[in-house]
């Protein structure tokens, strides 16, 4: 299965683990840190992904999983639009602003995880051939994701690409310190990929690059706004900011 660089973090369940001497591009994905003094090569990247809206193409699995919610709490529901609108990270923000009072919260938050595990999401587009370049050519694939562990396991399993994950760090409650983590463990440069302004100003923060996908949870004007390194509307876009400045080729 793919590892956790923190220990309190339940791994996917469901995902094959590498053995001992695995190794991609200088560092250990059993273990996802130093410990063995392994670094990552020089001039390396890591490609670093959100699950939901980023990779699997969701939103209307998201959006009725927050009206679940929602009518689980005596709320009103979301439209598609509303949702994409009024979607933001953590959850628990999320939530709050929504109107879920601070002692159901957790219990919301649940109920949002469990409704995603139902029918399998598709892949976005591109999501396939970035996955299996990557694995070509040993670039590492972290999974950096808010949403519980069971629901990636459930979709990479539905969509086979369990097979292409390096790491799985979720639920992440803060994703530009995963982020600074994730560098510095790996000795590698970050390209994150993400969906959602909150994605994006993480990048910022953690002072990695930050590719906006506009096929996901928010607006691409939305995510404009946050200034990214850059926009793509198809995964496939990723593959040539992997291979710039590396030896790689498209």
């Amino acid at each position: 299965m793919p590892t956790v660089t923190d220990p309190s973090k339940r791994p996917v369940s469901g995902v094959k683990t590498a053995d001992e001497s695995s190794v991609l591009c200088g560092w250990n994905i059993r273990t996802g840190d130093r410990q063995n003094g392994m670094r990552a090569d020089e001039g390396c990247k890591a490609l670093v992904l959100d699950w939901n809206g980023t990779v699997v193409n969701d939103t209307a699995r998201a959006t009725a999983a927050t009206n679940h919610v929602l009518t689980q709490h005596g709320l009103p529901p979301l439209t598609t639009k509303q949702f994409r609108q009024r979607f933001s990270l953590p959850l628990r923000e999320f939530f709050a602003r929504l109107g879920v009072t601070t002692d159901r919260m957790n219990d919301a938050i649940e109920q949002w995880n469990a409704a995603l595990i139902g029918d399998g999401p598709q892949p976005q587009p591109g999501a396939w051939d970035l996955l299996e370049w990557c694995h070509q050519r040993r670039v590492p694939v972290i999974v950096l994701s808010g949403a519980h562990t069971d629901v990636i396991a459930h979709d990479a399993k539905y969509l086979n690409l369990t097979r292409w994950l390096s790491m799985v760090i979720a639920p992440s409650h803060d994703k530009a310190s995963d982020l600074r983590r994730l560098s510095d463990d790996l000795g590698a440069e970050i390209v994150f990929v993400g969906d959602t302004d909150y994605d994006m100003d993480a990048a910022r923060a953690a002072g990695v690059r930050g590719i906006a996908f506009s096929g996901g949870y928010h607006h691409p004007r939305r995510l404009q706004a946050t200034q990214p390194d850059r926009m793509v509307d198809d995964l496939r876009l990723v593959i040539r900011e992997l291979a710039v400045g590396s030896a790689f080729t498209v």
